[in-house]
């Protein structure tokens, strides 16, 4: 897998619209679930009384050294489709938001922190919408501020997120804002403009997420 900004970069330039990805006000419902649904999506997931694959997930915006940690992925169903977003994932049976965003963290980024030492904030309800299946999210996001750039890790990856991400970087907020401009979409959206802020430094305001 590309771990490398090159590698994400060459990524940036093959992106379509930002609305590949999620679902707008009003936009068209999509076909039946493929049968697979389960399988492409991962662990976590489950229908919601509309039949929408949804789940409860906790996030997190890591940042060091002026610098934010994101995921990159593409679509399960269309690997031209690009993006990047925060580490994080489903929340398990009997864990908090918190307890779930550190476990993802360790899962996907290899850094270990004790939830606590998260720090609440914002909230989003997100439709994704991927070429096969729209489905939903109520994600809780944590600000996590470290003063060094540890070492990362991607063994703990599962086969599900082999096949959907791309790997992990550190981006500044002016690369951030580039890469926006050159039509990648990062997620939440949102992080573009709040970037400056974020690496230097979180005043404790939540912030909202669409």
């Amino acid at each position: 897998m590309p771990s490398s900004q090159n590698g994400l970069d060459d990524a940036a330039g093959r992106q379509c619209a930002p609305d590949s990805a999620v679902v707008v006000p009003g936009a068209k419902s999509k076909p039946q679930l493929p049968a697979n649904w389960r399988q492409l999506l991962g662990q976590g997931w489950e229908l919601n009384q509309q039949g929408m694959p949804s789940r409860q997930a906790g996030r997190v915006v890591v940042v060091a050294q002026g610098q934010m940690l994101l995921v990159a992925g593409h679509d399960f169903s269309d690997a031209t489709h690009h993006w990047l977003f925060t580490p994080g994932g489903g929340i398990e049976a009997g864990e908090s938001p918190a307890q779930a965003a550190a476990r993802e963290l360790a899962e996907e980024t290899g850094i270990i922190v004790d939830p606590g030492a998260l720090t609440l904030l914002g909230y989003r309800q997100a439709r994704f919408e991927f070429r096969a299946l729209t489905c939903l999210a109520n994600e809780t996001f944590y600000y996590l501020h470290l003063e060094r750039k540890p070492q990362l890790n991607q063994e703990r990856w599962t086969a599900n997120e082999r096949s959907l991400l791309d790997g992990l970087n550190w981006y500044s907020p002016h690369k951030l804002r580039q890469l926006s401009q050159a039509g990648l979409a990062i997620y939440p959206s949102e992080l573009v403009n709040h970037a400056a802020k974020l690496v230097t430094g979180w005043d404790d305001t939540l912030l909202k997420f669409t």
